[in-house]
């Protein structure tokens, strides 16, 4: 085995790694090289996680409720968030990376408890009429969201661009997250509860 060592300028870094990668019986030995491929890695596969994640939540949403419509409607928030949170991202250009692909994972979790927390509320009002577990929920869930979101507000000010995307992704997420939760969800419910047949699937008396 033969050790050596590159001297490159920093722009000709991914020609450099590309020549020396393509030859045979040659290994790179280099941290940032390592890290590059981890993250592409990830990042390709995360889509295919996701949906993998998000099916599993699905179907534990519908062994719960036992109601495909009320799975649906709890599951919904975490999606729809998923998809604003990726388009906050767009729009600040920020990009995944090891880091906040974990506190995506993280916001995402997130959104399925409170969801389903909103969810047993509106069941709740809706079946026996107590409106104040649905106001509890909410208001648990605004001091959960606002704890994470002031803990995680410093980290805006960071220097390190992987630091401070964590502080932006989690404040976008949580508040996309609650801003679904609160509208979003308890409004697609009442006007299908409107309906009688979803008031029969939902078990609610007449």
């Amino acid at each position: 085995m033969v050790f050596t060592d590159v001297s490159y300028d920093k722009q000709d870094e991914q020609a450099v790694w590309k020549a020396v990668t393509g030859a045979p019986h040659v290994i790179v030995l280099e941290p940032f090289f390592y890290c590059r491929d981890m993250v592409e890695i990830v990042h390709d596969d995360f889509s295919t996680t996701l949906w993998i994640s998000s099916l599993f939540v699905l179907i534990v949403l519908l062994l719960s409720f036992r109601n495909i419509f009320i799975a649906l409607l709890a599951f919904l928030p975490m999606f729809t968030s998923w998809y604003v949170m990726q388009g906050y991202m767009a729009l600040f250009s920020l990009e995944f990376n090891l880091i906040n692909i974990v506190i995506s994972t993280f916001i995402y979790g997130i959104g399925v408890d409170y969801s389903i927390f909103v969810m047993e509320g509106l069941l709740a009002e809706a079946r026996r009429g107590e409106k104040q577990m649905l106001a509890y929920h909410k208001v648990a869930i605004f001091y959960s969201a606002m704890v994470l979101a002031i803990v995680t507000f410093s980290l805006i000010f960071a220097r390190h661009p992987a630091i401070r995307s964590i502080g932006l992704i989690t404040l976008i997420g949580m508040a996309s997250t609650i801003l679904i939760t609160y509208s979003l969800q308890p409004w697609l419910f009442r006007i299908l509860t409107r309906y009688r047949f979803f008031r029969r699937s939902f078990r609610i008396p007449e």
